[in-house]
């Protein structure tokens, strides 16, 4: 469970401003000036190690990373962190000129592990969130759930539950771009994510939706990596190893 605490968004070494004005176009992430915007920070564990959680978001900020992804817990499997705090996190994201990616981190592993959640808690979770991610669409990304789906879950499973998940956010008027993980603990291993994304990504109006392949374990070698992007390109983001690099690290 701890395994993504340490794993880096990207690698390259750019100071950003907050605000990022982010948007998939032509399967990148990119700033409203068309710069893909390339994620470089940590994983912070904030669900069961909140108190470590300021100092962690300093520190990172100190070492000119541009963005952090912060788990946050429905409740289900540790304490329900509250609006409040979430605000409050976000706030101090900003303060620090971090774009933050939020996530929620009970669905890990449903369908292999009998305490995870359905990603239909996540999304009531999302629904107490509402109010505070409306007018933070610029500085924040909306991660739905951390490695939802595996073992027994089917590719229809995770395909149906993401589907309603982006149309109930949308339907709330939020803007922000979604993440989506890839299906067998983020690693994508039966194709799922990979054959189903332009699906998903139809079923959004705006179109601002960015995958999210975990790249460990089952990746061990160049060949694996360069295997799986060269079946179909998506806008996929590779927050376990170095896939890419781009020509921007900023933002604003």
């Amino acid at each position: 469970m701890l395994r993504f605490f340490a794993a880096t968004l990207a690698l390259l070494c750019f100071a950003v401003p907050a605000r990022a004005d982010l948007t998939i176009r032509d399967g990148m992430l990119v700033e409203r000036d068309g710069a893909p915007f390339v994620m470089r920070g940590i994983n912070i564990p904030h669900a069961w190690l909140p108190r470590r959680t300021s100092k962690a978001i300093d520190d990172i900020a100190a070492t000119g990373a541009n963005s952090v992804r912060i788990a946050l817990s429905a409740g289900v499997r540790w304490r329900r962190t509250p609006p409040s705090e979430v605000a409050r996190l976000i706030a101090h994201c900003k303060r620090e000129r971090l774009i933050v990616i939020l996530e929620v981190h009970d669905a890990t592993g449903f369908g292999a592990d009998p305490r995870a959640a359905h990603l239909g808690a996540a999304l009531a979770y999302w629904a107490d969130l509402r109010d505070v991610l409306r007018g933070q669409e610029d500085f924040v990304l909306i991660n739905i759930a951390n490695e939802p789906f595996a073992g027994a879950a089917t590719p229809s499973m995770w395909v149906e539950a993401h589907r309603t998940a982006i149309a109930t956010l949308r339907g709330w008027g939020l803007r922000h771009t979604l993440v989506i993980d890839g299906a067998d603990y983020g690693q994508d291993q039966s194709g799922t994510m990979r054959d189903h994304a332009r699906e998903l990504l139809d079923a959004d109006p705006l179109h601002n939706v960015l995958f999210s392949i975990h790249m460990y374990q089952v990746y061990d070698s160049a060949e694996k990596v360069e295997a799986y992007f060269h079946v179909r390109r998506r806008a996929s983001a590779a927050d376990r190893r170095r896939i890419r690099t781009g020509s921007s690290g900023r933002a604003g």
